[in-house]
């Protein structure tokens, strides 16, 4: 064999090692194949063979063949790691099998991002905190990162989030999905933005616009409301947001003067630091961290208007306790009670008699006898009498106005109501009138009348003055007798009868007069007078 042949040889092995070999399309999932690179135009997906295993990279297509699943190409790797394919192959394509050790057609183990869909990315890769890539259909993975909240640092450990509830409703709309981790719970969240027109761009304005709280967004990913998935990663975009404008702080480990725009200064722990968010969370500042205040004062605002708390005191009847307590203050006066304490007290010898309710006159403050255990009423003479019980008894009433009748017919000379309850069984009740018949022969009726029966009844056509007395004896509860007397000059009358009216309510006493003319009968005077029973 000549030098010639043998340098030949050496140069056509070279040529055959420095072409990559594989196959058009990667498996889409469901028996077929994906060629193009979608938002990449003239790339293609290539399966090559690695040792063992079967991958799929991206390689440029510059139209020398046909974009046709399971077509053999011949690549080679360009400077800056990008395949170029140059020609269909026409020798044969040597698929990787399990029991392989080596491939001479196979490539290297190389990186591909996160998010291009390609099967396998080196361990390196994975040392992006925070970055957002499709998982499945509308999951999406955060990669886990370190921050800074509530005073100590947290660990995110990586995650996925379903956005399908983020995704515009209205067709042929589409908008942004924002997501992150909320720091309060360390949980994934996203926020959908405004839904634009899809033959609109979507700007990074609009990104900005979304309300993300105190969130920290990791990234943000395209959706329109047609799509099926969200595994196309020329949708994603980067949006850390983990580090805020830089605070001051002291020497003392706490805050200090907070502000932004400028660095961090002192020489404590936190100096130094803008790689985390700084701020007071809710139910954070404890009372000792408070400013100190005076004794007995509360924290509010009187000021008209919005502004700074302000100290202050309290009064109009209302006191501090001194062990950390509001309470009424105590009342004096006619009406007392104890500070902090709603029972009240009438003050001895507070309540006068210009401070009772007003009285009729001829009565006394008492509660009539058979009344029963009550409130305190205004008592009539006759019912004083009947609690104090004199053997005597007394004179209930008196009447001295002179009354005479009205033509024919009985007319009410005098009339006097009995309260309720005065006559009790053995007590009695008389009375004693005086009068004078006109000097005429009419014919004259006087009637002395209790309740509904005739105590006295005298027909006469005598003339001259009368008097009269009679009484009535309570035997019960509503039975009564009665007897009566007149005399007219020298002239006596007796009368009996019985009654029953109800004691225990009131009953009225009449004196009546019925004749012919006007005045055949003028009485005048009435007494009306009680004893009480032995």
């Amino acid at each position: 064999m000549t030098i010639k042949k043998l340098f030949d040889r050496a140069w056509a092995a070279a040529e055959n090692r420095s072409w990559v070999r594989g196959l058009l399309g990667k498996p889409d999932g469901a028996g077929g194949y994906t060629v193009e690179v979608t938002g990449r135009p003239n790339h293609v997906y290539v399966r090559v063979s690695t040792a063992g295993s079967e991958s799929v990279t991206i390689a440029k297509n510059l139209g020398k063949v046909a974009n046709r699943a399971n077509l053999p190409v011949k690549m080679r790797l360009e400077i800056g790691g990008t395949y170029t394919i140059y020609e269909v192959d026409s020798t044969y394509y040597s698929a990787a099998t399990t029991a392989d050790s080596t491939n001479e057609f196979g490539v290297v183990k190389h990186t591909h991002r996160i998010g291009t869909n390609l099967e396998y990315e080196i361990e390196p890769e994975r040392f992006e905190p925070g970055r957002v890539y499709s998982y499945l259909e509308f999951e999406v993975w955060i990669n886990a990162f370190r921050y800074h909240y509530n005073g100590a640092w947290q660990y995110w450990e990586g995650g996925l989030i379903d956005i399908t509830a983020y995704l515009p409703t209205t067709s042929t709309k589409w908008g942004w999905v924002l997501v992150g981790v909320d720091p309060e719970t360390n949980t994934a969240i996203a926020v959908a933005g405004a839904e634009v027109a899809t033959q609109a761009e979507l700007l990074l304005s609009d990104l900005d616009a979304i309300a993300f709280s105190d969130y920290i967004p990791c990234g943000a990913i395209q959706c329109a409301e047609a799509d099926t998935d969200s595994t196309d990663f020329t949708r994603y975009y980067d949006a850390h947001a983990w580090f805020t404008a830089h605070l001051d702080f002291n020497d003392l480990n706490d805050p200090s003067n907070v502000t932004t725009g400028t660095n961090a200064a002192g020489n404590s722990p936190w100096a130094a630091r803008d790689d985390h968010l700084h701020g007071i969370t809710d139910a954070a500042v404890t009372f000792v961290k408070m400013q100190d205040i005076a004794t007995d004062r509360l924290l509010g605002r009187d000021t008209a208007g919005t502004g700074v708390v302000e100290q202050l005191t309290v009064g109009g009847g209302v006191e501090f306790t001194g062990s950390g307590g509001v309470q009424r203050s105590a009342l004096t006066g006619d009406v007392t009670a104890s500070a902090g304490n709603n029972a009240t007290t009438i003050a001895n010898d507070a309540v006068t008699n210009a401070k009772l309710a007003n009285m009729a006159q001829a009565t006394i403050k008492g509660r009539a006898a058979g009344a029963g255990t009550g409130d305190p009423t205004d008592l009539t003479g006759a019912q004083v009498a009947a609690i104090v019980g004199s053997g005597a008894g007394g004179v209930l009433y008196v009447d001295a106005t002179d009354a005479g009748n009205v033509g024919t017919g009985e007319d009410n000379l005098a009339s006097y109501t009995l309260p309720a309850a005065t006559l009790t069984t053995g007590a009695t009740l008389w009375y004693e009138i005086s009068g004078t018949f006109a000097a005429n022969g009419n014919a004259k009726i006087l009637r002395v009348k209790f309740g509904a029966a005739s105590w006295y009844v005298r027909s006469t056509t005598l003339q001259g003055s009368f008097i009269g007395r009679g009484r009535v004896i309570a035997t019960g509860a509503a039975t009564q007798v009665t007897h009566a007397e007149l005399h007219v000059g020298t002239t006596p009358d007796q009368y009996l009868s019985t009654g029953a009216e109800t004691l225990s309510g009131s009953i009225v006493v009449d004196v009546t007069g019925e004749a012919t003319a006007d005045n055949d009968i003028v009485l005048h005077t009435l007494v009306v007078g009680w004893t009480p029973a032995p």
